[in-house]
């Protein structure tokens, strides 16, 4: 079950120049192929390791979850082709942005975390590496806290289900990482659709969360009073270090490297 998705549609051809100035664009028209980006959450019980699609939202069984903010922000993707005029591998890149990183929200709540459709010549990826970049955080101070209005985007924030009941949770994404989620050749044929790669990024949310123990953790109160589960430095440290660890097998690829350093 996949949450509220945000996916890149076609745009006229006004709008596609407004983007041309600041990434990278190569080729003839004729040998042009677009990339669009779509980052989804998924709530499947047995989810594949390679996109797939479904409409049911997310349940409210015991012990389920549901996440309200999630994002990323996107560094560049770089691919791998073979060029048959140069006669040789060459490496390419796409939202690449100088100096600048794109957000996204997998959520698809926030149209403006989102990234713009992008053209490139008309190569066969041998690959495809996604950089991503975790936000910057701030310290949590939980009576100061105000979980409702909380908008830190270097945190997973949602709600924890038990029975009837909903506790809300943050989730300290990994401190200073940079996470590269790589797509082999297999995974690209799955997107390539009418000269057109449609790329899915999923994020797993049941297999991250499912019997990891969550309705154990200590559970503390916000500002105003209502529970709050902070999962981070500092809070919950057992839970959060097997969460961390879960939470680079839970995307949609079986490859991903982190690495310290933005």
């Amino acid at each position: 079950m996949i949450a509220r998705m945000w996916a890149c549609v076609l745009v006229p051809a006004l709008i596609m120049g407004v983007f041309s100035g600041c990434f990278t664009e190569v080729g003839n028209a004729e040998d042009e192929q677009l990339v669009s980006g779509r980052f989804e959450i998924d709530y499947a019980s047995n989810p594949q390791p390679l996109p797939k699609s479904a409409t049911s939202p997310a349940s409210t069984d015991p012990d389920s979850i549901s996440i309200r903010q999630f994002y990323l922000e996107i560094r560049e993707a770089e691919f791998q082709a073979f060029d048959s005029v140069a006669m040789r591998n060459v490496e390419r890149h796409l939202w690449k942005k100088s100096g600048a990183t794109l957000p996204v929200d997998f959520t698809g709540e926030d149209a403006s975390a989102a990234l713009p459709i992008q053209k490139m010549d008309a190569f066969k990826p041998d690959n495809f590496v996604l950089q991503c970049l975790v936000p910057k955080q701030s310290v949590l101070k939980p009576d100061t806290l105000d979980f409702l209005n909380f908008s830190g985007k270097g945190y997973i924030k949602g709600y924890l289900y038990t029975g009837q009941s909903a506790t809300p949770f943050l989730f300290q994404l990994p401190e200073n990482q940079e996470i590269h989620l790589e797509y082999s050749a297999a995974a690209l044929l799955t997107w390539y659709r009418a000269n057109e790669y449609h790329c899915e990024f999923v994020f797993f949310a049941t297999k991250w969360m499912e019997g990891a123990g969550l309705g154990k953790a200590v559970v503390t109160r916000d500002r105003s009073g209502a529970p709050l589960i902070i999962l981070g430095n500092g809070h919950n440290a057992a839970l959060y270090a097997l969460l961390v660890e879960r939470f680079y097998k839970s995307f949609n690829t079986q490859r991903v490297f982190a690495e310290v350093g933005r």
